[in-house]
């Protein structure tokens, strides 16, 4: 899993000028804001919006299509960063705060349109507040922290649940109700996986910073 990790200098400021690629270039006069793994990621971003959108105008299909595809181009957006050689500090911190707009944004959303319950999608909006706070407590003391695999797969799991819940919404609106309760059943497992996994992500950072403390 790429989990769009970078050093503390951007990719290309390792490489002589002359022997930089194109996207190289563009991202050192640009100052690391346009990289191919920047515009995925505001690009995926910019589909889970509309597709919230849609779900509120109750097109659950469409709207939820569009998050899942916005979601899956925000995990290749590493993928994208590392074939074209752009890896950077300013790329991996747009990335972590794209996947916390777009949970505090769709999961209130989804709560009061009935699509998964206000408990779970409570839980999964205290994780990303949790971890965002350790994150400011880190950076305030210099301590670097970066997105972990257990962080990764927990962003996973949770929408996974959300994608599931959503198709099981729009299933049980179209009179299919044995499918519907499949896919709910599924979301719910989902989401057990993604509370556990978000509970060792916290536990994973928490260590990390007292390690950069000591």
């Amino acid at each position: 899993m790429n989990l769009h990790r970078s050093a503390n200098v951007a990719e290309w400021d390792l490489i002589p000028s002359k022997e930089r690629n194109m996207c190289q270039q563009v991202a050192a006069a640009s100052g690391g804001i346009i990289t191919p793994a920047n515009v995925v990621s505001v690009l995926g971003f910019g589909l889970v919006l509309s597709g919230l959108h849609s779900v509120k105008q109750e097109n659950y299909k469409n709207g939820f299509t569009k998050i899942a595809v916005g979601r899956l181009m925000d995990v290749f957006d590493g993928v994208v960063a590392e074939e074209t050689g752009t890896k950077a500090p300013l790329g991996e911190k747009l990335d972590a705060t794209i996947d916390k707009l777009e949970a505090f944004v769709t999961l209130p959303t989804l709560a009061n349109n009935d699509v998964m319950t206000k408990k779970i999608a409570g839980i999964f909006m205290a994780n990303h507040l949790i971890n965002a706070g350790i994150s400011l407590y880190a950076k305030k003391r210099n301590i670097p922290i970066h997105v972990s695999r257990d962080g990764k797969l927990a962003t996973l799991a949770q929408w996974s649940t959300i994608i599931l819940n959503g198709y099981g919404t729009f299933t049980n609106k179209n009179n299919k109700p044995t499918k519907a309760g499949w896919l709910k059943q599924s979301g719910k497992v989902a989401s057990m996986v993604g509370i556990y996994l978000g509970a060792r992500t916290i536990s994973g950072y928490i260590s990390d910073v007292q390690h950069g403390r000591s």
